[in-house]
């Protein structure tokens, strides 16, 4: 079935670190803003992103 597809050919790690190299871009970028909470929460949501669990 296609799940063990994915999970066989290595994609459920290979969608993992794409989504640490765009949560590590994205935060980068928010250093640029001054800091206010609105920054604090996107930099939250790129942090929960990397740690949830299916």
């Amino acid at each position: 079935n296609i799940i063990n597809m994915v999970v066989e050919s290595g994609g459920i790690e290979y969608a993992y670190e794409v989504s640490r190299k765009y949560a590590y871009l994205a935060q980068q970028q928010l250093l640029l803003l001054p800091d206010k909470p609105e920054k604090q929460i996107l930099s939250d949501i790129a942090d929960f992103i990397l740690i949830r669990n299916f």
